[in-house]
């Protein structure tokens, strides 16, 4: 976490975060640029597997990075981002791995549907490139692009967070994966 430390404080991760409420478009330019350093140094593809180019680390390295993020008020989808990796790594389907290897590459990152139904708040659903959802016992992702996003104030003005309905279909289902990512969403609905 040093260096997280080190580096958020260098990039004044917390002032690009204090701005993004006002609007400024500069805010959003600076964070797709954080969003690539963090990749570059590897932090969301923490629970990647190795083979695809990630870390292959437990829960307990991602923990301490994603802490690490709150603790540098970053609104970066990194948390979200562990999240749903942790459910697509278990996945052997050829478009979970390349949606894995885009984490490696810093293109692709995840925000979390909260709730049951059609309409749902979702977790940096205005930052990330795809949204992953419990449906029944399985994961569903999709595309953020292909969805409807309203942007949804909650308590965290800079939280990133938008309302969608989720129609059409999935870019990718992941079989059984619901109960992993139920898990998650209670810890990030705390």
């Amino acid at each position: 976490p040093g260096s997280l430390t080190r580096w958020a404080g260098g990039r004044d991760v917390r002032g690009v975060t204090r701005r993004l409420p006002d609007g400024d478009e500069s805010a959003a330019v600076v964070l797709n640029e954080l969003w690539q350093e963090a990749a570059d140094a590897g932090w969301p593809a923490l629970l990647v597997p190795e083979s695809l180019g990630g870390a292959g680390a437990s829960w307990v390295e991602a923990a301490v990075v994603a802490e690490a993020m709150g603790a540098a008020c970053a609104a970066l989808p990194m948390a979200t981002t562990l999240a749903a990796t942790s459910v697509l790594a278990s996945c052997d389907d050829g478009e979970a791995q390349l949606l894995l290897k885009g984490v490696v590459e810093g293109s692709v990152s995840f925000g979390v549907a909260l709730g049951a139904g059609d309409r749902r708040v979702v977790v940096a659903g205005q930052r990330c490139s795809h949204i992953v959802a419990v449906v029944g016992d399985d994961v569903a992702v999709f595309t953020s692009s292909a969805l409807e996003r309203t942007a949804r104030a909650l308590l965290d003005p800079s939280s990133g967070a938008c309302e969608v309905v989720l129609t059409g279909s999935p870019l990718l289902t992941v079989v059984g994966g619901g109960h992993q990512l139920r898990t998650v969403q209670r810890v990030l609905a705390a």
